[in-house]
């Protein structure tokens, strides 16, 4: 499987196959020009941090921009019902 997203001109590519990986970069670099940035850190607004087992998600800096710009960076803050630093499992019944 080979999953490809492409915004504007950035472009991130995920997958289980290697081969195909290496098929998509040579593809693209005959037609265009490319750099090759390695695992992402930053894409739309998302920062990610990634390690051998798990893959980090978050908004911080985005939602930092928005208080910033609507004026807000001082505002009362209130809990949200999240909850942190919980591991998401794949649920293979479907039930959850």
């Amino acid at each position: 499987m080979l999953i490809v997203n492409l915004y504007l001109d950035d472009l991130i590519y995920t997958g289980n196959n290697e081969e195909m990986f290496e098929a998509l970069k040579q593809s693209m670099n005959g037609r265009f020009a490319m750099t090759n940035l390695g695992k992402m850190k930053y894409f739309i607004r998302v920062e990610v941090t990634q390690n051998n087992q798990s893959i980090f998600i978050k908004q911080s800096k985005y939602a930092g921009d928005i208080l910033t710009r609507f004026r807000s960076k001082n505002c009362n803050m209130v809990c949200s019902p999240i909850i942190i630093r919980r591991k998401l499992m794949k649920d293979e019944t479907g039930r959850y």
